[in-house]
């Protein structure tokens, strides 16, 4: 029986993952990368979805042949991202119809992302959600990334429930993995960046949190 939600952050809760490719091309230009030879196939994009940024910069790096360490590119990144979405982040289509619906039924809610507590907590304040999610799990509190399912064992955890009795709600594949390892449930809505990616280890797919019911959940 499911008595847990877990949400992913990026293009989950907010639209990031645009604001996320923005600054990481951003900071590859600064290191010489010309934005009209960036060409990533949908397989190495795919792959780069749902992975702490940290990760993400490591795998460029080697992509691009930069001679810069990650720590380096990442922090630069950072400071881009940050001031990209101080005026452009948006919360997506059906986030607090969702959580309306999902506290009416009693269940538990938690965010585990591979984002950093800088970024959740900013969401959270900006969009007046910090009360609704006591429960958090950010890129610092685990040791591997997804799709590890470390994040997602700890969310469990946090909120006192079984794997087994928590639904992920996902947009990536790496994500997906990493719910299933875990021993969750879990719903993929669809991601615009990447639509080909495959989603299919996924219990349910839908369109947006819009779609997804109660009885979606109880017949999981």
């Amino acid at each position: 029986m499911i008595k847990g939600i877990i949400y992913d952050l990026d293009d989950v809760i907010i639209n990031s993952i645009g604001l996320h490719i923005q600054a990481s091309d951003m900071v590859f230009a600064e290191y010489g990368v010309q934005q009209d030879k960036v060409n990533l196939s949908d397989k190495l994009k795919a792959s780069l979805l749902g992975r702490r940024v940290i990760d993400v910069m490591k795998i460029l790096i080697k992509h691009y042949k930069i001679k810069a360490s990650p720590e380096e590119i990442h922090q630069r990144r950072e400071e881009i991202f940050y001031q990209l979405a101080k005026d452009k982040l948006e919360l997506l289509p059906g986030v607090k119809e969702s959580i309306k619906l999902f506290r009416e039924h009693d269940y538990k809610m938690a965010i585990a992302s591979s984002a950093t507590k800088k970024l959740i907590h900013l969401v959270l304040s900006k969009f007046e959600l910090l009360h609704l999610f006591p429960e958090v799990v950010a890129a610092e509190d685990i040791q591997r990334g997804k799709p590890n399912p470390e994040v997602y064992q700890l969310a469990a955890k946090k909120l006192v429930l079984e794997p087994s009795e928590c639904v992920v709600l996902e947009d990536a594949n790496n994500g997906i993995k990493a719910a299933k390892k875990a021993g969750c449930k879990c719903i993929a809505i669809r991601n615009q960046y990447v639509p080909e990616q495959n989603l299919s280890k996924a219990d349910l797919l839908v369109d947006s949190l819009n779609d997804i019911t109660t009885l979606m959940i109880k017949k999981l």
